[in-house]
C-alpha cells in the first residue's frame, strides 16, 4: 500500500540510531548552553486542564515514525513520508481516516523523505528539507485536498530550496507565516528560525540561544516555544531540558523554563490555546508523561499519560484532539500506533515527576 523509494535510507536509518546511542549511556547528556536565568514571556493564556490519552482501536498497516502529519478534511489526516522498519523513507501521502484508520494514497512525493517539517500555506501543503540518504533544503509541495479525495493521485514538486539543508526541523504556523525551527545538516545544529507566507522565499527572524534538532514546536498567542531536543556538545548529540521562545515580532530569543528531564523527539501541540508536550526520550528512557506548560509562568505540570510512549511521532490536531501518528517505541522500532489527547477538566495537573516514566532504552 505504501509506494517507497529505497535509496541509501537504511544508511539513514543506522545513521540516526547510532546517533541516539546516548541513551545507552554512551554520552552524557548535553550541558546547557546558556548562561543567562530563564526569563519570562509575558504572554499569558487560559489555564491549563488535565488531558487524558487514548489508542485508536486500529493500527497503522505499516509501522511508522518521523513522518509529516498536518490535517486534512474534515475526519482526516494527511500522513507524509516517514521511516519504515526496513530503514526506508516514504514519497507516499497518505489521508488517514481518523474514525477508521482506512488510508487512501493521495500524492506521490518527488522523493522519499523523513524527519521532516511541514506546513499547509494557501492550499499547499509544504515539506521543508527533511532526511533521505543525507539532510536536504529541497521544499516539496502539492494541493493540499478540499474534500472528499479524488480516485487520482496528484504528484508534489520541487518548488524551492531553503538556505540550507535542514533535518530533524520544526514547523508551527502563526496566522498565515509558517516558521521553521531547530534541525540539523549532517553535522550541526540550525539556530535560525526562518518565517515564508509563501512556502518559496524565506526569512530570517531569529536565532535560538540553544541551537537544537528533533525539538517539539508549538505556538500560542503568536508566540513560539521550542521543547527540549537535541545539542550537539563536547561529549556529542545529547537531549536537552531547556524551554525556548521565540518572538517572531520583535525577533528575541530566550530560555524561559525547563522541562522535568532533558527529551528529544517529542512533540508539542496546542488545545485551546494551551501547550502541551508529548513523548520523546532522554537519559532516563521513553517519557510517557504529558506535560503541561504556562507561558506566563514558565511552570511545567504532568497533565496525562500516553498508553504507548513513543518518540518522533507525527502530530497535528484535528477537531480539537491532538493526533500522535506512529513513532519508535521503546524498543527502538517503528510502532504502528495511534494516539489521540483530549483535554479533561482544569483539576488534576500535578508537579512534573522527577524523571521521566520511561520504558526501557533499547539495547
Amino acid at each position: 500500500m505504501v509506494v517507497l523509494v529505497v535509496v541509501a535510507a537504511a544508511a539513514a536509518y543506522v545513521e540516526r540510531h547510532q546517533i541516539r546511542k546516548f541513551v545507552e549511556g554512551s554520552p552524557a547528556p548535553h550541558k546547557v548552553l546558556h548562561k543567562t536565568a530563564p526569563v519570562k514571556p509575558k504572554a499569558s493564556g487560559p489555564p491549563l486542564m488535565a488531558v487524558a490519552a487514548a489508542a485508536t482501536p486500529w493500527q497503522l498497516p505499516v509501522p511508522v515514525t518521523e513522518a509529516l502529519v498536518v490535517p486534512g478534511p474534515a475526519g482526516e489526516l494527511l500522513v507524509a513520508g516517514g521511516l519504515t522498519a526496513s530503514g526506508t523513507s516514504g514519497n507516499g501521502v497518505f489521508l488517514l481516516s481518523t474514525a477508521t484508520g482506512k488510508l487512501t494514497l493521495y500524492a506521490n512525493l518527488v522523493a522519499g523523505v523523513h524527519d521532516v517539517a511541514g506546513a499547509v500555506l494557501a492550499g499547499e501543503v509544504y515539506l521543508f528539507g527533511g532526511a533521505q540518504a543525507a539532510p536536504t533544503a529541497t521544499v516539496q509541495s502539492f494541493s493540499a485536498p478540499l474534500g472528499a479525495a479524488s480516485s487520482q493521485t496528484v504528484s508534489a514538486s520541487a518548488t524551492a530550496s531553503l538556505p540550507a539543508t535542514r533535518a530533524g526541523d520544526g514547523a508551527v504556523l502563526v496566522e498565515a507565516t509558517a516558521y521553521v525551527v531547530g534541525g540539523y545538516d549532517g553535522h550541526a545544529a540550525d539556530g535560525q528560525v526562518l518565517a515564508t507566507t509563501d512556502g518559496t522565499s524565506f526569512a530570517v527572524v531569529a536565532k535560538l540561544p540553544v541551537a537544537v534538532r528533533d525539538a517539539a514546536v508549538s505556538a500560542t498567542g503568536g508566540q513560539i516555544y521550542v521543547f527540549g531536543g537535541a545539542a550537539l556538545g563536547p561529549g556529542g548529540w545529547g537531549p536537552v531540558a531547556d524551554i525556548q521562545h521565540v518572538d517572531p515580532v520583535t525577533g528575541k530569543a530566550s530560555v524561559v523554563g525547563r522541562l522535568p528531564v532533558p527529551l528529544e523527539g517529542a512533540v508539542a501541540f496546542n488545545l485551546s490555546g494551551r501547550l502541551y508536550v508529548a513523548g520523546g526520550h532522554g537519559p532516563a528512557g521513553w517519557n510517557g508523561d504529558i506535560y503541561g506548560f504556562q507561558p506566563a509562568t514558565g511552570k511545567v505540570v504532568v497533565a496525562g499519560h500516553l498508553l504507548h510512549p513513543v518518540s518522533g511521532p507525527g502530530a497535528a490536531v484535528e477537531g480539537g484532539v491532538a493526533w500522535l501518528v506512529g513513532g519508535d517505541s521503546a524498543s527502538g522500532a517503528p510502532s504502528g500506533w495511534v494516539q489521540t489527547v483530549r483535554l479533561t477538566s482544569r483539576v488534576a495537573v500535578a508537579p512534573p515527576a522527577l524523571r521521566a516514566r520511561a520504558a526501557k532504552s533499547p539495547k
